[in-house]
Protein backbone atom coordinates (compact mmCIF):
# COMPACT_ATOMS: atom_id res chain seq x y z
CA UNK A 1 0.00 0.00 0.00
CA UNK A 2 2.87 2.11 0.79
CA UNK A 3 4.30 2.06 -2.88
CA UNK A 4 0.87 2.58 -4.48
CA UNK A 5 1.02 5.97 -2.43
CA UNK A 6 4.90 6.94 -3.39
CA UNK A 7 4.08 6.27 -6.87
CA UNK A 8 0.16 8.63 -6.63
CA UNK A 9 2.86 11.00 -4.70
CA UNK A 10 5.56 11.09 -7.53
CA UNK A 11 3.21 11.55 -10.36
CA UNK A 12 1.12 14.18 -8.54
CA UNK A 13 4.32 15.79 -7.80
CA UNK A 14 5.41 15.76 -11.48
CA UNK A 15 6.20 19.38 -13.25
CA UNK A 16 4.77 17.86 -16.68
CA UNK A 17 1.05 17.18 -14.25
CA UNK A 18 0.89 20.23 -12.51
CA UNK A 19 1.24 21.89 -15.67
CA UNK A 20 -1.74 19.77 -16.89
CA UNK A 21 -3.49 20.46 -13.78
CA UNK A 22 -3.10 24.34 -13.79
CA UNK A 23 -3.95 24.81 -17.42
CA UNK A 24 -7.15 22.88 -16.74
CA UNK A 25 -7.89 25.34 -13.99
CA UNK A 26 -7.23 28.32 -16.44
CA UNK A 27 -8.97 27.25 -19.05
CA UNK A 28 -12.04 26.27 -17.17
CA UNK A 29 -12.16 29.95 -15.39
CA UNK A 30 -11.62 32.08 -18.34
CA UNK A 31 -14.33 29.66 -19.69
CA UNK A 32 -16.53 30.97 -16.78
CA UNK A 33 -15.32 34.26 -16.56
CA UNK A 34 -16.27 34.86 -20.34
CA UNK A 35 -19.83 33.53 -19.80
CA UNK A 36 -20.51 35.82 -17.20
CA UNK A 37 -19.15 38.80 -19.04
CA UNK A 38 -21.87 38.06 -21.91
CA UNK A 39 -24.40 37.75 -18.86
CA UNK A 40 -25.33 40.02 -15.71
CA UNK A 41 -21.76 40.49 -14.23
CA UNK A 42 -22.06 39.25 -10.46
CA UNK A 43 -18.71 41.25 -8.97
CA UNK A 44 -15.80 38.67 -7.93
CA UNK A 45 -16.51 34.60 -7.81
CA UNK A 46 -14.34 31.91 -6.95
CA UNK A 47 -13.59 31.52 -10.43
CA UNK A 48 -11.66 34.91 -10.42
CA UNK A 49 -9.31 32.66 -7.59
CA UNK A 50 -9.13 29.88 -9.83
CA UNK A 51 -8.01 31.56 -12.45
CA UNK A 52 -5.43 33.42 -10.21
CA UNK A 53 -4.24 30.02 -8.95
CA UNK A 54 -3.67 28.52 -12.15
CA UNK A 55 -1.77 30.95 -13.20
CA UNK A 56 0.65 30.79 -10.57
CA UNK A 57 0.83 27.19 -11.21
CA UNK A 58 1.53 27.31 -14.35
CA UNK A 59 4.64 29.68 -13.83
CA UNK A 60 5.39 27.31 -10.66
CA UNK A 61 5.58 23.99 -13.03
CA UNK A 62 6.90 25.89 -15.99
CA UNK A 63 9.67 26.71 -13.70
CA UNK A 64 10.48 23.51 -12.57
CA UNK A 65 10.22 22.08 -16.19
CA UNK A 66 13.10 24.77 -17.33
CA UNK A 67 15.03 23.70 -14.29
CA UNK A 68 15.24 20.18 -15.34
CA UNK A 69 16.14 21.25 -18.49
CA UNK A 70 19.10 22.57 -17.38
CA UNK A 71 20.28 20.46 -15.15
CA UNK A 72 20.09 17.89 -17.21
CA UNK A 73 21.81 20.31 -20.28
CA UNK A 74 24.69 20.40 -18.02
CA UNK A 75 24.24 16.60 -17.14
CA UNK A 76 25.42 16.30 -20.61
CA UNK A 77 27.83 18.71 -20.73
CA UNK A 78 29.95 16.25 -17.92
CA UNK A 79 29.46 18.88 -15.28
CA UNK A 80 29.22 17.25 -11.86
CA UNK A 81 27.29 19.92 -9.87
CA UNK A 82 25.18 22.37 -11.86
CA UNK A 83 24.63 25.85 -10.31
CA UNK A 84 20.92 25.42 -10.70
CA UNK A 85 21.27 22.10 -8.75
CA UNK A 86 22.93 23.75 -6.12
CA UNK A 87 20.88 26.81 -5.64
CA UNK A 88 17.73 24.10 -5.51
CA UNK A 89 19.69 21.95 -2.41
CA UNK A 90 19.89 25.34 -0.70
CA UNK A 91 16.77 26.61 -0.59
CA UNK A 92 15.54 23.19 0.75
CA UNK A 93 17.01 23.20 3.56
Amino acid sequence: MHRLFVRIERFLHHPWVRIAIALSLVVSSVFEIMEELGGEPDGMGSHHGVLIFGVAMVFRASTEVMLEFIETHHAFEGQKRSPVNEGRRRDEH
